[in-house]
């Protein structure tokens, strides 16, 4: 039994072979490398003599094994097992717990005992998120790390998944709100990262029922980022020139192209001009929505370009790394916004509401007041659709609606 592709998988007639032993024998599948989610699975169907119909059933739980010397051995062995119990008139669908029994019957006793306890089965599940892109992994550990962190300050890191309720959610919230003060947006992203990792502790039948799912949260609202005014712009640029020269590259480099922090941390030598003279290209693995793009680049920002020597460095150093020069490490995305709030922002005592992203938000607003149109910012911005732009615009105070004032007729008194 090999590892088949995804690709090759979907194009089998699996119905067809089912004729006479109303069964598909389980097989071991490889995700496509354009997939989102690089889990690999056990894959195959059964017809339900109660339901009168075909079901596929996929297991993923062989995830938590990848590391295991003798991986591929014990995905054979499950799937010898479950074909067993197919050809015996079984439609069987396995349970984590029974999985566990087949592949590590010494220790499944064991392995159950230790995830009753709340920090055990989080860093379980955590295990399996890692296989996602870095943003979206970095998201749950942020989470759990948070809420390891209040549990252990009220000293109940020894407490059972079981006994974490919705009262322990409700704190927690108003913890990371009021003691942490976190933004509602940033709050809010935490607490649906740990719904997220409940309901995988329910697909494990961990838990029951997950309590996240009842917890009220503030609404976002427009966020904290502002854009930075003409006067304010003149200033910061200013500051740089005199005392911080990186941090200008940084700024001037996410003014003219409206990337995110994220994008500008995975960005290489080798991504400018690499779709074309005058583009920079941004990869589907970095970006927020997962969709790559063209960059247009400025001719100002070209200048810059040649000016600072950046074509002239090995392919494969990143644009921002120490020191936001080129080099072969790459620095994280928060550490972009850290550095410019401890070296530019803190010294000219600019509001906490200002930050690196405002950068990209002056793009938004310089660029719309000089008669950009929708489309041709979201393109850059990176938006899906226009929506999202319009809904960006409106946040910065761009949409004020002068028709009301022109057009609309005054009531008689």
């Amino acid at each position: 039994m090999e590892w088949i592709s995804d690709t090759f998988l979907k194009g089998l007639g699996f119905c067809k072979s089912m004729a006479a032993t109303r069964y598909v024998s389980p097989r071991l599948v490889i995700p496509d490398k354009s997939s989102t989610d690089q889990r690999l699975y056990i894959r195959w169907q059964a017809f339900d003599v109660l339901q009168q119909k075909v079901r596929v059933f996929k297991c993923y739980q062989i995830n938590d094994y990848r590391k295991h010397s003798e991986f591929d051995a014990i995905c054979k062995e499950l799937c010898r097992q479950i074909e067993h119990l197919l050809a015996s008139g079984c439609v069987y669908d396995p349970t984590r717990a029974e999985i566990q029994q087949v592949l590590e019957p010494e220790v499944a006793e064991k392995r159950k005992e230790e995830e009753q306890t709340l920090f055990s089965a989080l860093s379980a599940i955590l295990v399996t998120k890692s296989i996602f892109k870095t943003s979206t992994y970095k998201s749950y550990k942020d989470a759990v790390r948070k809420l390891k962190g209040y549990l252990t300050s009220q000293n109940r890191d020894k407490m059972l998944v079981k006994d974490f309720k919705l009262i322990d959610c409700q704190n927690f919230s108003m913890f990371i709100l009021k003691f942490q003060g976190l933004s509602n947006r940033t709050h809010n992203n935490c607490i649906n990262a740990l719904k997220s990792i409940w309901n995988a502790m329910m697909d494990l039948e961990m838990v029951e029922i997950n309590p996240w799912n009842k917890l009220s949260k503030p609404s976002s609202g427009k966020g904290r980022n502002v854009a930075f005014n003409e006067v304010q712009q003149r200033e910061l640029i200013d500051y740089m020139k005199s005392k911080e020269s990186n941090m200008l590259r940084l700024s001037l480099f996410m003014y003219y192209t409206g990337c995110r922090t994220t994008e500008l941390a995975h960005l290489q030598i080798k991504d400018i001009y690499s779709d074309g003279p005058d583009k920079i290209h941004i990869s589907r693995l970095w970006a927020k929505n997962s969709m790559m793009r063209q960059v247009v680049v400025h001719p100002a920002l070209a200048e810059l370009i040649e000016q600072w020597g950046w074509l002239n460095c090995p392919k494969e150093y990143y644009i921002f790394s120490i020191m936001q020069k080129p080099g072969p490490v790459m620095v994280s995305p928060e550490q972009f916004g850290k550095n410019f709030r401890r070296k530019v922002l803190a010294p000219l005592k600019y509001p906490k509401q200002y930050t690196l992203y405002s950068w990209r938000h002056t793009f938004a607003v310089m660029g719309y007041r000089a008669g950009m149109t929708v489309a041709e910012l979201g393109m850059q911005l990176g938006h899906q659709d226009p929506g999202s732009t319009n809904a960006y615009l409106k946040s910065l105070g761009l949409f004020s609606n002068d028709a009301v004032k022109e057009k609309l007729p005054s009531l008689q008194i």
